[in-house]
């Protein structure tokens, strides 16, 4: 059991999981192949910018070139594993978190919309 716990923590494990079909009566939830890396590399969010905590404007993060986030001391390559740490609870980190940019305050969820929306245009 310790053993698995360790790999957990890794933040380089990447679990894989199986297909799995909401209950009857749910509805499903969305996934999406984007990165943060994915918005710094489209000039969607530029490298350097500070990450609000949507419910607690207190906790702040910088995005990294790299698309990874620096929150304290700690990076994380994912939006909820740095909200997770924030927050001491699970949240899903494209909403919790909302980047100050020139142009006003975004979620990266709004971020990763304008990124989709883009590809989608160029690709069909």
């Amino acid at each position: 059991m310790r053993d698995a716990f360790a790999k957990l923590a890794d933040e380089a494990y990447q679990p894989t999981y199986p297909a799995v079909s909401p209950a009857p009566g749910l509805s499903s939830w969305t996934t999406h192949d984007v990165a943060v890396a994915d918005l710094v590399d489209a000039d969607l969010l530029p490298a350097g910018s500070t990450l609000l905590a949507a419910v607690d404007a207190e906790s702040t993060a910088t995005v990294l070139n790299d698309g990874r986030i620096l929150f304290g001391s700690e990076t994380y390559g994912s939006p909820s594993a740095a909200a997770l740490s924030a927050s001491g609870g699970a949240r899903n980190g494209w909403t919790y978190w909302v980047a100050d940019l020139a142009d006003g305050y975004f979620s990266l969820s709004s971020l990763r919309d304008q990124f989709l929306s883009s590809r989608s245009a160029t690709s069909g």
